[in-house]
């Protein structure tokens, strides 16, 4: 399995999901720098990678091919933006979050509340 390096969060939560322990007999460390490496490693190396669904907009047709999706119920992640609420640059932040749904795909969206859900 092909991970992120050490100190990507998304590194530790794939390790968490699928109870990966490290150990010092490995005799291999499988790791990159970016999810698009993760993506060349993985067509270019053959081995296994998991991928947030974002990452996976733009892959060609043989990539598509290749997706195994999770069995009900898939893991998920949440991002969120969280500031003290006497915070001086709201308008700065509620630019950051308008501007990040706005470049988010519909399709991918779902509203719950006054919160997003990214499926």
């Amino acid at each position: 399995m092909w991970l992120l390096q050490e100190g990507h969060c998304f590194r530790s939560q794939v390790m968490n999901l699928c109870e990966l322990r490290r150990t010092a007999d490995a005799p291999f460390d499988y790791e990159a720098g970016s999810i698009e490496t993760l993506k060349q490693l993985v067509d270019s190396q053959s081995g296994v990678a998991i991928l947030p669904d974002l990452a996976t907009l733009h892959l060609s047709d043989n990539q598509r091919q290749k997706i195994k999706r999770f069995a009900a119920p898939q893991p998920v992640r949440e991002v969120s933006i969280v500031t003290q609420c006497d915070y001086l640059k709201q308008r700065l932040v509620e630019s950051l979050k308008t501007e990040i749904l706005e470049n988010l795909p519909a399709e991918k969206m779902q509203l719950q509340g006054e919160r997003v859900a990214i499926q």
